[in-house]
């Protein structure tokens, strides 16, 4: 649950400075234990067999970020896209 004091301080921002904190937090997800439901872990493990089987399948992350960039230019989102897939 969300302190609704702190959502009033991150709804008071701006537009620019949400998506700053946003990106800024976005990082630190990986640093926290998530607790996942049996069909979130069975998801996860095809998806990494699926990942083995078909390497060749798979899209680097430079070339997902170039065309994002390309299709939503960063002048229009411009905290939106990480140099950084996690």
């Amino acid at each position: 649950m969300v302190d609704p004091a702190l959502l009033a301080q991150f709804q008071a921002l701006s537009g620019k400075d949400r998506l700053e904190l946003i990106n800024a937090g976005w990082g630190t997800i990986g640093e926290v234990p998530v607790a996942m439901t049996p069909d979130e872990r069975l998801l996860i493990e095809e998806r990494l067999r699926d990942l083995e089987d078909r390497p060749d399948d798979e899209v680097p992350w430079d070339v997902v970020k170039a065309d994002l960039r390309r299709r939503w230019p960063l002048r229009t989102f411009p905290h939106a896209i990480s140099d950084s897939p996690g």
